[in-house]
């Protein structure tokens, strides 16, 4: 009877094994397609970039790119979700940014091409357009370090000195961002609806300004007014599945 029952035990252990381990596996498996696809995009945008600067003389120095006007041309005919393009010299933060504003989260797990991705792509806030005053853009706090995850590395003051600026693309232009900003933020808390990530008027951009000034880990808001350009990056803070953790940073060229 104990010998039966040892073996019963080790079959269970066995499968639970075998459960585990193919989930293991899986999850390995959709991790590298999904490294695999962004190497895929970033070439694509570097041949582009390589095509359009072609005799032309750089302007600015940034990391893989050559001139300060550049062309997604080729990512947008793929897929007219495409918007721009995000990076974080010295990061794994180096991703297109997707918009969908009849559907905000389609990209929460889906890649650029539109299937199943648990990683998903960075996108855009519905309520936000190319010609807002701030983009708040959301990417995933995955654990093995992709997506958005190095964001709160940010709240180490030495991490942020050698990381400060923020490259954004849209398909005709290029942005450079300073970090000035970072805080704790809920996600399902009432001010993530009542303006303070897509502010439109000067009364809401005051209203935004000074959460941000009361919510501060590190930085203010205080040198900047509404006519400056804005870009919030947002990822799961990792302490809490509530608690996000957001980035801003003022466009300083572009």
């Amino acid at each position: 009877m104990k010998r039966k029952g040892l073996i019963l035990c080790c079959v269970a252990f066995l499968a639970v094994f075998v459960i585990f381990g193919g989930k293991l596996l899986a999850q390995t498996m959709m991790q590298s397609r999904e490294a695999e696809t962004f190497v895929e995009l970033s070439q694509l945008r570097s041949e582009s970039v390589s095509t359009v600067s072609q005799g032309l003389e750089s302007t600015v120095e940034m990391p893989s790119l050559e001139v300060e006007t550049v062309s997604y041309a080729e990512l947008a005919a793929l897929n007219d979700d495409f918007v721009g393009w995000v990076t974080i010299a010295g990061t794994a933060i180096d991703y297109p940014i997707m918009h969908t504003p009849n559907d905000a989260e389609y990209y929460l797990h889906r890649d650029f091409y539109k299937s199943y991705s648990f990683s998903g792509t960075p996108f855009l806030d519905a309520n936000c357009t190319i010609d807002s005053q701030q983009w708040v853009v959301y990417g995933h706090h995955m654990n093995n370090g992709t997506m958005f995850a190095d964001l709160v590395d940010f709240r180490d003051s030495d991490f942020r000195r050698t990381h400060s600026t923020i490259y954004v693309d849209t398909i005709t232009q290029r942005y450079t961002y300073e970090v000035i900003c970072g805080f704790y933020q809920e996600a399902d808390g009432s001010t993530w609806t009542e303006g303070y990530f897509t502010y439109d008027t000067e009364e809401a951009f005051a209203v935004f300004q000074a959460h941000c000034n009361q919510a501060a880990l590190f930085g203010s808001l205080d040198d900047v007014t509404y006519d400056d350009h804005l870009l919030s990056l947002v990822t799961c803070s990792g302490i809490d599945d509530n608690i996000r953790f957001v980035l801003v940073a003022q466009r300083i060229e572009g």
